[in-house]
């Protein structure tokens, strides 16, 4: 009797046992699949949205091109490659004049230029014409030349802008300054260049000579020496 009591437990445990594991199965596969409709529905609301922000970009990508497109007609000049690379080649190319519009002096029948180089009709000045040991540079030099002269006395005011650059020979110690006026209040000059040449002797640099030229607004004489 006790044997088969015994036996009778044993199978009730096992019966018991089997129950709990197919219940735990059944859960665990409810769970799963609820978990699995939860991630699709995250997954469809991720590519609606996904969507929506493609859209949007598509959007904004075309108001930028078309934004880029009026900015380009009507704010900004371009300047062709070839012209460009002249600035470093040629230091007396003044750059407002491949920047400025100007369309009307044309339109009015105007052919636009510059005059031929000649010499400055002002005076270099004593201190510049002779080995002067305070001028240990090119730099040096010409901006106190610029300085003695006066020629920035009106910029911002009756002119727009001027600056200077140097095309520096060491090998011949030599070099060309180039002052650059522009945006002069005058009908028929728009700007002028002076080509200062300098020179080095005995660790001292002078002026040699000075040499000037002009940008017009409108025409340039028949001989091409004057704006008119």
């Amino acid at each position: 009797m006790v044997v088969l009591k015994t036996f009778i437990t044993g199978m009730l445990v096992i019966l018991f046992l089997a129950g709990c594991s197919d219940a735990e199965s059944t859960i665990n596969m409810e769970n799963e699949e609820a978990a699995t409709v939860l991630l699709n529905e995250q997954i469809e609301g991720l590519e609606k949205e996904i969507d929506e922000q493609s859209k949007t970009l598509a959007e904004t990508e075309k108001e930028l091109k078309e934004l880029k497109q009026v900015n380009s007609d009507e704010e900004f000049i371009m300047i062709p490659k070839e012209t460009a690379s002249r600035w470093r080649d040629n230091l007396d190319v003044q750059l407002w004049e491949m920047v400025t519009d100007f369309s009307m002096s044309y339109e009015n029948g105007f052919e636009r230029g510059e005059t031929n180089w000649r010499e400055w009709d002002g005076e270099i000045g004593e201190p510049f014409m002779t080995i002067n040991e305070n001028w240990e540079t090119p730099g040096q030099l010409l901006s106190n030349w610029i300085n003695y002269h006066d020629l920035s006395y009106w910029n911002g005011m009756d002119l727009f802008e001027v600056n200077m650059r140097i095309d520096y020979d060491s090998e011949n110690e030599e070099a060309i300054g180039y002052v650059l006026t522009y945006g002069y209040k005058d009908d028929s000059i728009a700007g002028d260049i002076k080509k200062v040449m300098m020179k080095l002797e005995d660790n001292s640099w002078y002026i040699e000579d000075v040499f000037i030229r002009n940008q017009c607004h409108r025409n340039v004489s028949e001989d091409g020496e004057l704006c008119v």
